[in-house]
């Protein structure tokens, strides 16, 4: 077993191209989280021209109304603007908002492009649509809560200070008892784990970072997991720098896997497919021929070593939000269609978001029926937990 150190160490050098790996220990989640040092409201200085300290007044925050302690004026930053679908919030370069895994990141450092951020609003995780640097510099306020807070808190309704699905895969194989691989070339590998962790434990992601460092309550919680008898798989996960790693990569390293542990593999959960490297053609630029060409030695990797393999792949822009999806919605869908056996369409608009809940709906099916079939999830966000439901439609149902 790696031991605390090392594990932090291989979390921080996502170029590392090693092929050592992380066999997470369910028993100390707390080692695989991330450094309290490196979180940005431990290393932002706020410079005051002066501060008030009030009473008699609260704020809203993911736990109710908390008081406020004072209230500072900054000297002036450079101000940004946030939009999601419900909200805008103009704010300081460095003022922390929180994203859908409840870790923290600067306004100037959201992504709003193809693949844009998501971060906790009054109404749930909302899509950052746009982050604008304004060029101007102003005197921002900034709250400070009472001692014993978590200091979070909404201003304009975002809580202040494109993964569920396969996390949820990964959480659900190792509660049945398979041994399962996690790679990512996009999340960090802490991250993650945060999501597996909150999931298979029953632990909000709000309070996992505290809950995950309290060993007898991890160990009474892992009694829990588990289908029956049988008891959790194993897990361990690898982080890639995105568009490095190749099949042939990711083989060996799960090769290495199994050799160093003594662990069959059973599931191999990749995130995700376009953002790998074609080991066959690594500097071509027809994207549909990379698309193919990784789907086929995917499904080569498992057959060779009977291992279920689950990806994930981008849809068009066209698709986004909408309340249905088809293959015609999946960028490279015909080199996709061919090669692999099954092929579900993930489907969310507002009003099911609203809702909280997804629609799983069967695009392709190599052996059998169920073509087109649609069954709800819903979605719990605080702990990144996805529940089927009895309620299935098929092709041609009222609502369907």
């Amino acid at each position: 077993m790696i031991d605390n150190k090392e594990i932090l160490e291989l979390c921080n050098e996502i170029n590392d191209q090693q092929n050592e790996f992380i066999e997470v220990d369910l028993y100390n989640l707390h080692k695989y989280d991330i450094k309290a040092s490196d979180k940005p409201s431990n290393n932002t200085i706020r410079k005051f021209e002066e501060t008030f300290n009030v009473s008699d007044y609260e704020v809203l925050s993911h736990k109710g109304y908390v008081p406020v302690k004072r209230i500072g004026k900054t000297v002036p930053y450079l101000k940004y603007t946030i939009k999601t679908d419900n909200y805008e919030l103009e704010c300081a370069d460095e003022h922390i908002v929180i994203d859908d895994t409840y870790d923290e990141i600067f306004a100037k450092d959201l992504n709003s492009d193809s693949r844009p951020d998501k971060i906790i609003t009054e109404t749930g995780p909302e899509i950052v649509r746009d982050v604008i640097n304004t060029g101007e510099y102003e005197n921002m306020y900034d709250i400070e809560l009472e001692d014993g807070s978590d200091h979070l808190y909404y201003t304009n309704g975002i809580l202040s200070h494109n993964s569920i699905w396969l996390a949820n895969d990964a959480a659900t194989f190792v509660r049945m008892g398979y041994n399962t691989a996690v790679i990512s070339a996009e999340m960090a590998d802490h991250k993650f784990i945060k999501r597996i962790g909150s999931n298979l434990l029953d632990i909000t992601m709000g309070n996992y970072d505290s809950k995950s460092n309290d060993k007898d309550f991890i160990s009474r919680k892992l009694k829990t997991v588990g289908v029956g008898l049988t008891p959790p798989g194993k897990l361990f996960v690898k982080k890639y720098p995105t568009s490095q790693a190749t099949v042939v990569d990711i083989e060996n390293y799960l090769l290495d896997v199994e050799e160093k542990t003594g662990c069959k593999l059973k599931a191999v959960v990749i995130d995700y497919i376009n953002i790998l490297s074609n080991y066959r053609n690594p500097n071509g630029d027809n994207t549909y021929m990379k698309i193919k060409q990784i789907a086929e030695d995917l499904r080569a990797m498992g057959d060779r070593n009977n291992w279920l393999i689950i990806t994930a792949t981008q849809i068009k822009r066209s698709g986004y939000e909408s309340s249905d999806i088809s293959m015609e919605d999946i960028a490279e869908s015909a080199g996709l269609s061919h090669t692999a056996d099954m092929i579900y369409g993930i489907i969310q608009d507002p009003i099911m978001h609203s809702n909280y809940e997804y629609w799983l709906k069967i695009l392709k099916i190599r052996d059998g029926e169920g073509k087109n079939t649609k069954c709800r999830f819903n979605i719990n966000y605080e702990y990144m937990r996805l529940t089927e439901t009895s309620d299935v439609r098929s092709p041609g149902d009222s609502g369907s």
